[in-house]
């Protein structure tokens, strides 16, 4: 709607120029006989047009900042794109584009897992939507939600 190019931080954030401007929560409830989903809930959060932050959040959150967009528009908007990837969930037709949005893939990041702190490079996005990660001594895991907060390492 805005023409702005936006990057995914793995697995929930959305960022422009740099700032968090949207998170995204899900929950998925699954049918253990079938193996499929019975609901999926979703929650997401945008600054449309927020301005003026805390100072303990001006460095890192940011908005939309689109004054002609109304928050109706945009929220049928996100309708209309979430009621499409659900309907076509089952063929992962968004992962290259989640892949190619990623703001993480390429970059060293730290994360916690089981409560331990660790260091990796993030080297893709697997057809599942977890991030494939590569350490040091050339091992690898496959981050999932739920499990992990990832931080993208500066310098």
């Amino acid at each position: 709607l805005t023409g702005k190019e936006v990057q995914i931080k793995w697995v929930n954030d959305i960022f422009f120029g740099g700032k968090k401007i949207s998170g995204i929560l899900t929950e998925a409830v699954a049918d253990m006989e079938t193996g499929t989903f019975k609901h999926i809930i979703i929650g997401i959060g945008i600054n449309l047009n927020t301005e003026d932050f805390p100072p303990e959040l001006s460095d890192i959150a940011g908005s939309v900042g689109d004054s002609k967009l109304s928050r109706s528009e945009l929220i049928s908007e996100v309708t209309t794109q979430l009621l499409g990837l659900i309907e076509n969930i089952q063929n992962n037709s968004f992962i290259d584009e989640y892949r190619e949005r990623s703001c993480v893939v390429g970059k060293e990041i730290e994360f916690y897992k089981n409560g331990e702190k660790l260091s990796a490079f993030a080297s893709d996005i697997d057809d599942s939507g977890g991030l494939v990660v590569t350490f040091a001594d050339g091992t690898t895991d496959i981050l999932r939600s739920g499990e992990v907060s990832v931080r993208v390492t500066q310098g």
